[in-house]
């Protein structure tokens, strides 16, 4: 909750990983998406420039300020087709097989809920893309390097769990997910097909 005034500031390195994560999620005119623990709204607008005017976003994010600053940008910026759900992942109101794709940017704490990736995948169409990225601990061996990165990212979620490879619960939804390394290794970018 204190995070959620600095965090477009503090996450600003982030997004070229933004960017080439929704790119390669090949979302098309008219889709409908989900923004995964959406934060403060830092990929609505280039959701919303992949689906278009007649596509939709939906973002789910539980943390009130979070969403505050989600609720600015959508009134400030006239974002039309987005809807704001206050809603921790778990308890989402999403009907069944109704979104053509998924974001899960630095979605730790999700990623690590086998309810929340059921709810979510139950959402889905059939052959659904499906996009994440985030943080992760660098190989054994650098030691010291993991410390730090620990020290400056435990604030940003509450879940260990998987942290040297925190998209395992969801590869039982997504078999296909191809994860790629980012920032020399401590970081992750993935994409794939949702089958259920």
């Amino acid at each position: 909750r204190g995070l959620a005034a600095r965090y477009d500031f503090a996450t600003r390195r982030m997004e070229p990983v933004r960017r080439d994560t929704i790119e390669q999620l090949g979302l098309c005119p008219g889709d409908r998406v989900l923004d995964i623990a959406s934060g403060t709204g830092k990929s609505f607008a280039l959701l919303r420039q992949a689906v278009g005017p007649d596509g939709a976003v939906v973002a789910v994010e539980p943390v009130a300020e979070m969403m505050d600053q989600a609720r600015d940008r959508v009134e400030r910026e006239g974002m039309h087709n987005v809807t704001l759900l206050e809603h921790a992942a778990e308890t989402a109101p999403l009907e069944p097989a109704s979104f053509d794709a998924a974001l899960f940017m630095y979605a730790q704490d999700v990623l690590q809920s086998e309810r929340a990736l059921e709810r979510i995948s139950a959402a889905l169409k059939p052959g659904a893309r499906v996009g994440i990225a985030g943080f992760k601990l660098m190989p054994w061996w650098t030691g010291v390097a993991n410390v730090y990165l620990l020290a400056v990212s435990w604030r940003y979620f509450t879940s260990f769990r998987n942290l040297r490879r925190p998209w395992t619960l969801l590869q039982r939804h997504v078999p296909d997910l191809r994860v790629r390394d980012t920032f020399f290794g401590s970081g992750y970018s993935g994409h794939g097909q949702c089958h259920r």
